[in-house]
């Protein structure tokens, strides 16, 4: 074979060989093996757009449009055309797309539709969603779950159902942040703090109805963190001390045959009620690591009545001297426990408005020690 033949071969493989290695280059550089089926279910995604439903009770009637605001984030970053990178300096709503519009109200409903996905070569998909503006008390904040493929699970308080893509919720606004988390126990472990965005928007969303009721869901508090003082009571780190007496954000240790006024806050105007029961007795919703979740109002009344609550203790309730309820401390429960022992009081807030109320507890630990001089 001559030497020009064998050249133009050697020429011809060597082009092969850089061309293959270019491609191979640019697929990698692409992101190829990745964004290509998030491309196509993109497509997918844009095409089928998921139908939101909001209906607001409560909703100011001068209330005619509603402000939705929604976050599309890449999935798979191509390197070298977007930077994608997250630090506390440059998170990476920098590469985020934003879209913003009015939505008309309608007989108290918001309705909109919003692709879960974009087709392109970044694979965005929709991370968040915000009903309502800054200053709104209506405001709904809807987020994606860590893994955007797994639906939240059904919730039984208050009333959740998701199947075959479509998500149904009646209840409160602080629920809606609370539930659709995937846990179907729902709680929170500061009582006066819930989540900002319900986790609901998963890949497989096709309609989204929710009745929001913006009727205060009363909670009640033990808090101790953010008592100023007084009563008797003093601040000692992250407790407070009284005589024969200490109190956390979770227990409450007393001497035995001492009385002390506990603080105590609601949000509710009618009377709380409270329960108390032996360690044995602790119901089966209130074995979490939380200060508070939702019960059934049928479970909660049923409680109550067949609760039986020890002879040796009992709780009397002194209400704000000004007789309206706040969340500063103005009130107190009086504990007087005659025999030693681990017990828990359980407080709510009657809650006419949903099929749920806000069961907050504490634990009680008598001590055998009786009252000193």
């Amino acid at each position: 074979m001559p030497a020009t033949d064998v050249l133009r071969i050697v020429v011809r493989l060597a082009v092969a060989l850089i061309a293959v290695a270019a491609i191979a280059a640019l697929c990698l550089w692409l992101n190829v093996s990745r964004s290509v089926p998030l491309m196509l279910q993109g497509a997918a995604l844009q095409r089928q757009p998921a139908h939101f439903d909001i209906e607001f009770v409560g909703l100011d009637p001068g209330v005619a449009h509603v402000a939705v605001e929604l976050f599309y984030f890449p999935v798979t970053p191509v390197f070298g055309l977007t930077s994608h990178y997250t630090n506390i300096i440059a998170p990476n709503r920098i590469d985020s797309i934003d879209r913003t519009f009015d939505v008309p109200v309608r007989s108290r409903h918001v309705r909109f539709s919003a692709p879960l996905g974009l087709f392109g070569i970044d694979n965005y998909r929709l991370r968040s969603a915000v009903v309502g503006d800054e200053e709104s008390a209506y405001r709904l904040q809807m987020a994606a779950p860590e893994d955007p493929s797994h639906a939240p699970k059904d919730v039984d308080i208050p009333a959740i159902a998701v199947r075959d893509g479509d998500y149904r919720f009646d209840g409160a606004l602080a629920l809606f942040r609370l539930t659709a988390s995937g846990d179907a126990n729902p709680y929170a472990y500061a009582v006066n703090v819930t989540g900002v965005e319900a986790p609901i928007l998963w890949e497989g969303l096709r309609t989204l109805r929710a009745r929001v009721d913006l009727a205060p869901y009363a909670l009640t508090s033990f808090d101790a963190h953010s008592w100023a003082g007084g009563a008797g009571w003093k601040q000692l780190g992250y407790q407070l001390t009284h005589a024969h007496a200490t109190l956390t954000d979770t227990t409450l240790t007393i001497a035995r045959d001492v009385t002390v006024p506990v603080p105590f806050a609601r949000e509710c105007q009618a009377p709380p009620q409270f329960t108390l029961v032996s360690h044995e007795h602790v119901p089966r919703w209130s074995r979490i690591d939380g200060l508070w979740r939702p019960v059934a109002r049928g479970d909660w009344d049923a409680f109550r009545r067949g609760s039986g609550a020890p002879a040796e203790v009992s709780v009397h309730f002194s209400p704000a001297a000004s007789g309206r309820p706040s969340l500063e401390r103005e009130e107190f429960l009086e504990i007087d426990c005659r025999t030693a022992g681990n017990y828990r009081l359980f407080a709510a807030c009657p809650n006419p408005h949903y099929d749920s109320v806000a069961v907050t507890w504490l634990d009680v630990v008598v001590n055998a020690s009786p009252r000193g001089p």
